[in-house]
């Protein structure tokens, strides 16, 4: 908690894509580096990649992530 941060009476903890994953996984991590009395909120912007059938019928989020484990 340098740099102050352990004064803060407002957190937020955000991301996007991959990073808006990592925003709501490690929320509450997040929220135990601060004083009960600090106000945090974690922010996901287009991050949660749910394995549903689309529109089409079809997984497509699965196909493609399964693409690209095969490329690594």
């Amino acid at each position: 908690m340098s740099k102050g941060m352990r004064y803060a009476k407002q957190a937020l903890l955000s991301g996007c894509s991959a990073g808006g994953l990592s925003a709501i996984l490690h929320c509450d991590e997040f929220r135990e580096l601060f004083p009960r009395s600090t106000r945090v909120k974690c922010f996901s912007d287009a991050g949660l990649f749910l394995d549903s059938i689309d529109v089409s019928g079809r997984r497509s989020l699965r196909n493609f992530f399964g693409s690209v484990v095969t490329l690594q």
